[in-house]
């Protein structure tokens, strides 16, 4: 005995929808496998190191630049304390626990905004690494942990370069102005020691007097400590100004007139 036409057509509705919903299902999750596809391929397209874990801790995700930044291989399997076990430093020096990773903060749902950390590589090189984590959660459970690392150990040489050049800059300057004001006086001084050493040559030779050959040999030891000062001063001049000679001069204009007891006459 036949079927009913009726119910043979309701066999074919019944039919046709089971295979429409399984056309839907399969188109859904063609649809959800290329979402995650190019969400896989910007992840690892990212400078950023990315790490994404579920509730329970398991690594679901660990892109190019994180493994590259915490010495992982390309495909090597990858547990939570593989990360959090690493040679983690706060800038102090002192060591991260695995309880205060970042990581394990997010997979406890707790946020982690742009931490600065250390991570020491196994040849000994320092990465300095700033670390963001956040969660996602379902029913108050949480269901990914996301951290995020970005390696700023190169902008931070510059910056620490560029304060050093700073430092450098404002020390020349400031070696350039001692020397400006050594070298003014030590040009008259050095002037009138010479001088005052010609005269007493010349009365030595007059008088025949002794005292007068010792009173000659200090100030000779006096126009030896201004030839170092000189030479001081050449030298902070010279870091001063890095490339270029020091110029100075060596004697007083013409006219400066010789030492007195209380000071000098005339004036720089």
């Amino acid at each position: 005995m036949g079927v009913p036409l009726q119910d043979e057509q309701e066999l074919r509705d019944v039919n046709e929808r089971l295979i429409i919903s399984s056309l839907h299902e399969q188109a859904a999750a063609e649809a959800s496998e290329g979402q995650r596809r190019q969400l896989s391929a910007l992840l690892e397209a990212l400078h950023e190191g990315v790490v994404i874990a579920d509730g329970d801790g398991r690594i679901v995700m660990l892109n190019a630049a994180a493994r590259s930044l915490m010495e992982i291989a390309p495909h090597a399997s990858v547990l939570l304390d593989d990360l959090t076990t690493l040679d983690y430093r706060r800038l102090d020096g002192a060591p991260l626990l695995g309880s205060d990773h970042p990581l394990t903060h997010a997979v406890r749902g707790e946020e982690v905004a742009d931490t600065d950390v250390l991570l020491v590589w196994r040849s000994g090189e320092v990465r300095r690494v700033v670390v963001s984590c956040t969660s996602t959660r379902d029913d108050g459970k949480v269901t990914l942990a996301i951290m995020v690392l970005h390696d700023v150990t190169g902008a931070h040489q510059l910056e620490e370069r560029l304060a050093q050049a700073e430092r450098l800059a404002a020390i020349g300057t400031l070696a350039a102005g001692v020397a400006h004001e050594i070298n003014n006086p030590l040009v008259y001084v050095s002037a009138n020691l010479e001088l005052a050493v010609e005269a007493i040559r010349a009365f030595r030779d007059q008088s025949g007097s002794g005292l007068d050959g010792e009173i000659e040999a200090m100030l000779q030891d006096v126009q030896l400590g201004a030839e170092r000062i000189r030479k001081i001063v050449r030298g902070l001049s010279t870091f001063a100004r890095p490339g270029r000679r020091a110029t100075e001069r060596r004697r007083c204009p013409r006219g400066a007139g010789p030492i007195h007891r209380h000071g000098l006459q005339g004036g720089p």
